[in-house]
Order: structure tokens, then C-alpha cells, then sequence
């Protein structure tokens, strides 16, 4: 937890009205000064005032921790601590929304991906701040590796920060089109021919062309036999 300092003191001061006599007497007595200070300030004055603090800390972004962490973050670890100490049971406390921004994109020919996230921070329904956090991930000896993505340095350590990491993309071949896909159209392939594997349904299919009174009739009312058979099952296979 954060250390009091003369800033966070006269910010208090400036959020409540209680006379700095009864201050200095509670904690003469014994009392923990942080607590003195923020006990009689609302919780929404103290998420608002932690808002403040959380727009400082990801406005640095990525960049290093400041000499003795910084003001605000001391700041931040103090409200926090006192917000969590003094939360109802049934507080949801700190929580993150991360939305991926598209699906992953190749990054270069070695076969590297990466995808951002839209990520915001909540406590207790109250949007702390937001953010665009980056993971990347690769295929090596066929197996999908992720890089989580990286916080930004000043929020690490200041609350537990949730793993962000990239999802494995749709590599080409992994889904073949094949009749029947669409509900709206049973011959239809989605633009891919049938794949060898999937003969079973052009089987399939044939049996349901000849079946059809047309087809019986063209091909003299009896079920085709032999190489008739033959020739016709391979025209179908050939046709586009």
C-alpha cells in the first residue's frame, strides 16, 4: 500500500468538511491516519478521485516506472487499498473488459500474428480508464505459442492484472465448403468443390438425382447399372 504524503493529505482536506482539529485528535488516539482521512468522504468521491489517479497512470503508457513509482500510483495503491478494505461481500471490486479489435494478422513471412485488445478498467461499475494492449503468437513444430500482451509498466504490481493473449487464427484449408452446409440451398459448396475425403456426400447426392422420376426416365425407367452407372457418376464428379 501507498505512503501518506502532504498531497494526498491536502487532497483529502479538499474533499470533505470535517475540521482538521478532529483529525489531528483521532489520530493522536490511535487511529490509522488513511483511514481518518477517507472515512468521511463518499465511496463515489473516492472512485472519482481514483478515476483521476487511473487517467495519469495510462497516460505514461508503456513507459517506465517513474522514481518511487510516482504520485499517482502512490496514490492509486492507497485508494484502492482503502476500497477494498472497506468494500460490501457481494462487491464485484476490481474487473476488466477486453474486447479483441478484428482477428489476428499476419505480421510478417515468418509466420507471426498479432491482435489488439480494447481493454477497460471497471471498480465496482465505475470506468477507471482504458487502453490497447498487444499479444502476438506463432505456429513452431505446428503447435500454436503466445506472447501475452504487455501492461502498461505502471499498472503492474498496482492491482492483479488478468492474461491477454492472442487467439489462434483460421489457418487456409482447415474448413471445406460441402453439400449441404447452407440450410438454404442442399447443392450448395460455398464456392469449394468437394474434397476427396468428402465423396460420401456426392454418393449421396447422386443416389437422390437417379431416385427422381427425371432422371429414372431418362435413364429408361430402371436403375443404371453397370457402366452407365459408371459414366454417369463420373460426369458428376467432373461437372463444376
Amino acid at each position: 500500500m501507498g505512503k501518506l504524503t502532504n498531497e494526498f493529505a491536502e487532497e483529502c482536506l479538499d474533499r470533505q468538511d470535517r475540521d482538521v482539529p478532529q483529525l489531528i485528535l483521532a489520530i493522536a488516539e490511535g487511529a490509522n491516519p488513511i483511514d481518518v482521512l477517507l472515512e468521511h468522504i463518499s465511496r463515489e468521491e473516492i472512485l472519482d478521485w481514483l478515476q483521476q489517479e487511473f487517467d495519469e497512470l495510462l497516460m505514461h503508457g508503456f513507459k517506465p516506472l517513474l522514481k518511487n513509482g510516482g504520485l499517482e500510483r502512490n496514490n492509486a495503491e492507497i485508494l484502492l487499498g482503502y476500497l477494498e478494505k472497506t468494500k460490501a461481500e457481494r462487491s464485484p471490486g476490481v474487473q476488466f473488459e477486453v474486447e479483441p479489435v478484428g482477428d489476428p494478422e499476419a505480421r510478417s513471412a515468418e509466420g507471426k500474428y498479432y491482435q489488439e485488445f480494447d481493454v477497460t478498467i471497471h471498480y465496482e461499475g465505475v470506468e477507471l480508464g482504458s487502453c490497447v494492449l498487444e499479444s502476438e503468437g506463432q505456429y513452431v513444430s505446428g503447435k500454436w505459442v503466445t506472447e501475452p500482451a504487455q501492461w502498461p509498466t505502471l499498472l503492474q504490481g498496482l492491482i492483479p492484472l488478468p492474461t491477454v493473449v492472442i487467439e489462434e487464427p483460421q489457418r487456409e484449408g482447415q474448413e471445406v465448403g460441402r453439400v449441404g452446409d447452407d440450410p438454404s440451398d442442399e447443392r450448395s459448396t460455398g464456392g469449394v468443390r468437394p474434397a476427396q475425403g468428402d465423396l460420401f456426400d456426392v454418393i449421396k447426392e447422386y443416389d437422390q438425382v437417379v431416385d427422381r422420376p427425371e432422371a429414372r426416365k431418362q435413364l429408361g425407367g430402371a436403375t443404371p447399372k453397370g457402366k452407365n452407372c459408371t459414366l454417369s457418376f463420373t460426369k458428376m464428379l467432373r461437372r463444376p
